[in-house]
This record gives structure tokens, sequence and C-alpha cells, in this order.
């Protein structure tokens, strides 16, 4: 009776340490979830930012402009990382040393190029993850030409998954110009996460400027954007569908949205990089919601992500999990003359910088001056000094209504493969340079063939048969 008595206070006793660690448990969660839900950043729907620095430079109908995006991983997602979110390991994904060393060369980087817009995502200030270094601060002291605007879209005091937790986190979307900006605005995005989740979880955003156009009452709108990556896709979804919204109210001005979508344009551009089972997947974005109109545009040549289901470094690079995911969409009344994922082999940052060169159509139909065969040689050296021992081959797409882009090779007795074509898209000229290109060569037009093809970057739809060929033959006055 006494042995039943003791086993019975001992079942007692610990039933009695159980409730009271579920009661500690219990109340230590609600008051982190009180914490989180007292603390959690709440931006308006829309919030004016403010303009830092200065620019000089003069944008004008016509001109010629470079803008690069590039997700820079918030300086601790280089070669060495992977991550958990991705099927990684790491939560912490680098020390403070490979930080700075991050930093410090995506700052010479970008100090190298002669970019004039520049779009940044996942850019810390004050992060737990990159150990409080300041990307933003340190990259708007070097570019000392440009204004800037920075968002926050992810703003808390204290991530509490996994374990280790993440921590602080202050991160954001960064713009930078050359040109001065006449107003920045940050516009929130849905959010797919319900509370209690949402309060350590990112508030999406557009960083959207504005750039007026001399002469004009025009300007060049720019959306830098950073759309959902872990929801259940319907997130995305509604993001996008906002962006889209949102820029054909712009019809009129000069538009440009760039940034990490976490999508792909096309079910053609998926099929370059198919998602590995198990490995995170991309959406593909419906370009049908944003109606006519619009140009999308990525490199097909070049992978612009890397998984983080494993550090890069070492890696089987042959069988690695690629995505295309990073881009533009441009209005059509920018003319599209290059576009070029920068090959970095994700040294620094698990994504790699974009180039996008567009021309502003002139409203005002101002006569330009015409190509120059020496300014041509500069922007073109692959389409000059090839051999015509087999003729020339000069492959035609079409952009839009009347916007052609080309490219040219040497003649061979063989079929181009996709790979070959695509890679002319990195530096397209117009009919008008590519005919200054040929004349430089002195055969005879019979020598030049004309192959019209398509580009997946561009979404314009058209038909090649008998008669499209004449057409495109007519545009070189074949």
């Amino acid at each position: 009776m006494a042995e039943m008595k003791q086993k019975r206070g001992f079942f007692a006793g610990l039933f009695r340490c159980i409730g009271t660690l579920l009661l500690i448990v219990v109340v230590l969660a609600a008051g982190l979830i009180g914490y989180l839900s007292v603390t959690e950043y709440r931006p308006a729907d829309r919030e004016t930012l403010t303009v830092k620095g200065e620019a000089a430079r003069t944008l004008n109908p016509g001109d010629s402009l470079t803008v690069l995006t590039w997700n820079i991983g918030c300086g601790a997602l280089g070669d060495n990382a992977d991550f958990f979110m991705d099927g990684g390991k790491m939560v912490r994904t680098a020390d403070m040393s490979r930080v700075l060393a991050n930093v410090s060369m995506i700052e010479s980087w970008i100090g190298g190029q002669d970019g004039d817009i520049l779009l940044l995502q996942e850019v810390d200030r004050n992060s737990d993850r990159s150990y409080s270094v300041d990307a933003y601060d340190g990259i708007r002291t070097l570019l000392t030409d440009s204004c800037s605007a920075f968002a926050n879209n992810f703003k808390v005091s204290f991530v509490p998954y996994p374990i280790p937790p993440i921590g602080k986190v202050d991160s954001g979307i960064a713009t930078f110009s050359r040109y001065p900006i006449a107003s920045a605005e940050r516009i929130q995005l849905p959010v797919p996460f319900p509370w209690p989740v949402r309060t350590a979880n990112l508030k999406r955003c557009l960083l959207e400027t504005r750039i007026p156009v001399a002469g004009t009452d025009r300007e060049l709108v720019v959306f830098n954007l950073h759309l959902e990556a872990y929801d259940n896709g319907e997130g995305r979804i509604a993001q996008t569908q906002m962006l889209a919204e949102l820029m054909n109210a712009e019809k009129g001005n000069y538009v440009i949205a760039g940034g990490d979508f976490n999508q792909v344009f096309s079910s053609e551009a998926a099929a370059l990089y198919p998602a590995q089972p198990g490995k995170w997947a991309a959406g593909e974005i419906d370009v049908s919601r944003f109606g006519d109109g619009w140009q999308f545009l990525m490199d097909e040549t070049t992978p612009s992500c890397r998984s983080l289901d494993q550090p890069y470094a070492g890696a089987d690079k042959e069988g690695f999990q690629y995505y295309l995911i990073d881009g533009f969409i441009v209005s059509d009344n920018l003319r599209v003359d290059a576009v070029e994922t920068q090959d970095l082999d994700f040294a620094v940052s698990d994504h790699n910088p974009v180039l996008l060169r567009v021309t502003l159509d002139d409203p005002e139909g101002t006569v330009q001056a015409a190509p120059t065969e020496a300014a041509l040689r500069e922007r073109f050296p692959e389409y000059f000094d090839l051999s015509t021992f087999k003729g020339l081959e000069v492959y035609v797409w079409q952009m839009a209504e009347d916007t052609y882009s080309c490219g040219v090779m040497e003649g061979t007795n063989r079929n181009k493969t996709h790979e070959e074509i695509a890679a002319l898209a990195r530096n397209p000229a117009t009919i008008e340079e590519m005919k200054v290109i040929l004349s430089s060569y002195g055969i005879p037009y019979e020598n030049i063939f004309i192959a019209p093809c398509r580009q997946l970057y561009s979404d314009y739809y058209y038909t090649i048969d008998e008669a499209y060929q004449k057409k495109v033959n007519a545009l070189f006055g074949k």
C-alpha cells in the first residue's frame, strides 16, 4: 500500500513538472507572439521615401541608358553558403569576415560599372545575419554621382526560427540613379501570410522612382521589386497582378520593372533549368495579365540564380540546380538594345547581376544622327571582321510592331544551334545599325542570308512563313 502511494506521488509530481514546463512554454510562446505583434512592422499602403544624394545627368528622348539589377544576397550568401529554407543546413551562412569580404567585392564590382540606374535587392542595413553591416550606406558612399532611395521589405526585431534563430533583420531594396529622382515611393504588396506568421516575415513591396524626361511631360518610371519566394504561389500571383495594374496605369510614360521576380516569364524559359526533385521551384508569370505593350526580358543563355540547397564552391556544376528568375519588364516605347546576365560565378551572392540597355523612343521625331561604322565597331566588336568565305548569316527577331533586333554570324554549312542564336540577344543591333555593319564587308548581298527567328525574351507573337521571310528581306532591301 505504501509502495502504491509512493508511485502515485511520483507520477503526480512528474505530471506537475510536465504541466509546469508546458505552462512555461505556453507563456513564453504567448509572450513572444505578443512581443512580435506589438513590434510588427506595419508600413502604410504607400509611403514617400527620402531621396539621398544628388545626380546631374539629364535624360532626353532618344537617349540610351543602362540598368542593372542584382539581388546581393544580404552580403552573406556567397559560394560557401547553403540555406535551410532551400533544403540546406545553414542559418548563419557567413561569419563576419566573409560578410565583409562579400560586401567589399560587391561594392568593387558595382563601382566598376558605368550603369545609369542600379536596382538592388536583399540589401541589409542592420541585421544579425550580416553582423549589422550597412550595405546601403556603403554603396551610397561609393556612388557619389548618384541619388538613391531605400525601402524596407524585411524588418523584424527578432525572427525566432529556426534553431539557432535568424534574429534581428533590417533589410530591403535600393535604387540608385545617375539621373535626378523627382520622387520615390514605397508601395506595399499583398502579404500572403496570416497572423501570427506574418509578424516575423517579409512585407514585400515595390520601390517606385520617377525620373523626368527633359522637354516632355513624360517620366521614366522605374519599379524595383523582389517578389514572394516561400509561399504557396498565391502571394506571387497577387503581387504580380498588382504590379501589372500599376504598370498599366503608367502607359504613356517610359516604364521599367526590374529585380528578382522569383518566377520565369515562359514555360520555354522554365524548361532551360527544370526544377529537380525536392528543390525549390520558381513560379511562372502569366504574361497575359499585363495586356499588350510590354516586353518581358531575361537572358536565357546564363542562369541568374543558383539553388541554396548546398554550397556552390566545390560542387558539381553540371548537375547543379539553376534558375532564370531575375530580369525586366519594359514598355514598348523603350527599344531593347541588350539584356545580358553578368556571370560572376555566384562568388559573392546566390544571384548574378543582369544588365539591360534600352533607348527611349523620341515622340517628337527628333532626327537622330545616323550610326557611324566607327561607333558601331566600338559597340558591336563581335559583328565585325568575320570571315565571309561562306557568306554571312543575319538573324532577325521582332520585339514589337515595327520593332526588330538582329545579330550576325559567319556563314557555315550547318544549322546554328539554339544557344548560338540566343547569344545574339545579348547585344542586338537595329536594322539600320546592321545595314551599316554589313556595308563594311563589301560583299554582294546574295552572300548575305537573312534568317528570321524567335527569341525567348520577346513575347511578341509572329509566324515565320514565306510571307514573313519576304517582309524581313525587304527591311534589308533584298
